[in-house]
């Protein structure tokens, strides 16, 4: 049916979708931008019924009027336009047809419920929710807005390279059981090439696509074709997850839809970085309350020794042998307490990231390990301590000697406190071609690798329980410091009941 010329001009406009709609209610002409809009084509429109587009609980403004509505589109996702109605006239000057004029609004009231989703988890982060609440809350968010889509959220193990469910509401249990703890890796379904390459990856049919190969008899028994995978980065650039979003129909994203799982991954991160930080804090709280306390507990032990060993010495009528073992003990005790006292400045220097004062100097190396093994000899006369060293020694080295003993002492004295009485120490020093490396081995309880990846993080004690060795947890990180600081390295091996190896090497 031809329309006046005012009515055809409509149909030029390239951003405003504009369709013929007749009495009742069928659709006789669209131009190109309503297509666009639909993803449907002309020939698809042309003789459908209106209402067959629009979602079932919207309808049509009064004519003049604008509203907000929501179409299907050709792949059942819902599509926002602000909708008007115009009045035309055909040529038979017939007036019950009219022009349906939509603007694409979809990105606009993405952005907009994305905002909401943004203050939502805010909220949730500010009441203290626990994460795997947020993410759920975040998925169940992003679900709702698109017709038939399933979320999911996987966050890392950076140590292992595995990714483990943190919400997944949607997908089937025994999906999600299936694929708890993969590894990333190139061609390990969407999420695993994802986190792996660190980059989106949208398949559009899982069930034909290779990087689904290992897993397509276990996708086969959901409703799931589809995958869509973006990597979960926090600010700094780390890793820490992946969102994904599954349909149940082959199907490639719309640009919306990439922005959505963009904007869904970027909103993840910032909840897993936030509770993450919020743990660190709560963990530094309590290992600083923990440190102040054994602290006030190592410096009261020796403090009262001093104290009790003075009273003693300033009694009447003590004898001049019993004054002399008196005054050795407030000596032994001072130096205890003077080495704490030095290890607590130390760890101030180190904590705004200074470097340690060392003043390097030509060391003979041998009285210096007779030094440090003749004290513990002393000291410890219940262990066997040992000292083996190469023939092809170094006479000399450059180093800090006070800094060096330092370090011995420390590795020795935690071998010999972790270790049962008359249990074996050694000392085993070698040569190789521009170092001299030092090793210290024990046989006591040893550690497990968790303890191990954290023994030289600052106030932590391989065993904090109210039985263990005293000890303030900052020796090993003190001694790192050291040991780097002359160009060195250190390491440690341990074992739970098979006992510990330390071992750090100083540039000839």
């Amino acid at each position: 049916m031809p329309y006046n010329n005012s009515s055809n001009s409509l149909f030029h406009t390239p951003l405003v979708g504009h369709a013929v709609v007749d009495a009742d209610g069928c659709i006789s002409r669209v131009n190109h931008a309503f297509t666009r809009f639909t993803r449907y084509s002309a020939q698809q429109l042309e003789g459908a019924q209106l209402q067959a587009l629009l979602h079932p609980d919207d309808s049509l403004p009064v004519r003049g009027a604008t509203a907000r509505l929501r179409y299907l589109s050709s792949d059942g996702q819902l599509c926002w336009g602000d909708t008007c109605t115009l009045s035309v006239e055909a040529a038979d000057n017939s007036s019950d047809n009219f022009i349906l004029q939509v603007r694409d609004q979809t990105s606009d009231h993405m952005e907009q419920q994305v905002q909401k989703g943004r203050a939502r988890v805010l909220e949730l982060l500010y009441n203290d929710d626990s994460l795997p609440e947020i993410c759920e809350t975040i998925v169940r968010f992003i679900e709702t807005l698109g017709e038939g889509m399933r979320c999911s959220i996987l966050t890392l193990d950076a140590e292992r390279g595995t990714l483990h469910k943190a919400a997944a509401p949607s997908l089937p249990d025994f999906y999600s059981e299936a694929i708890e703890g993969m590894h990333i890796g190139e061609g390990v379904g969407s999420c695993g090439t994802a986190a792996f390459r660190r980059e989106r990856v949208v398949i559009a049919d899982i069930l034909n696509h290779p990087y689904w190969e290992r897993a397509r008899r276990l996708v086969s028994r959901t409703p799931m074709r589809a995958c869509w995978s973006e990597p979960i980065i926090a600010g700094d650039g780390s890793l820490l997850g992946s969102f994904a979003i599954y349909y149940d129909t082959p199907r490639e994203p719309q640009p919306d839809e990439l922005d959505l799982i963009a904007s869904a991954a970027s909103l993840t991160a910032i909840a897993i970085t936030y509770k993450r930080s919020q743990q660190v804090l709560h963990d530094l709280n309590r290992a600083k309350d923990e440190f102040i306390s054994i602290a006030a507990h190592e410096l009261r032990t020796p403090l009262s020794a001093i104290m009790g060993y003075s009273e003693l010495f300033a009694e009447e009528g003590t004898d001049l042998h019993s004054q002399q073992m008196f005054a050795r003990e407030i000596s032994a005790n001072g130096e205890s307490m003077s080495r704490l006292i030095d290890d607590l400045l130390d760890l101030s220097l180190i904590q705004v990231g200074r470097r340690l004062n060392m003043v390097k100097q030509k060391t003979l190396l041998m009285p210096l390990l007779e030094k440090v093994i003749g004290y513990f000899s002393r000291s410890a006369p219940l262990h066997d301590l040992k000292l083996c060293s190469g023939q092809d020694l170094p006479e000399e080295i450059s180093c800090d000697a006070g800094r060096i003993i330092q370090v011995l002492e420390n590795i020795l004295s935690n071998a010999i406190k972790y270790s049962p009485d008359g249990g074996p120490v050694t000392l085993e020093v070698e040569r190789s071609a521009d170092s001299v490396s030092f090793c210290v081995t024990d046989q006591g309880i040893g550690m497990s690798e968790t303890e191990v990846r954290r023994v030289f993080d600052k106030f932590f004690r391989a065993d904090a329980s109210n039985t263990a060795p005293g000890g303030l947890g900052i020796g090993l990180c003190i001694v790192r410091d050291i040991v780097e600081g002359h160009g060195g390295e250190i390491y440690l091996k341990s074992r739970q009941k098979e006992g510990t190896r330390v071992t750090f090497s100083l540039p000839i």
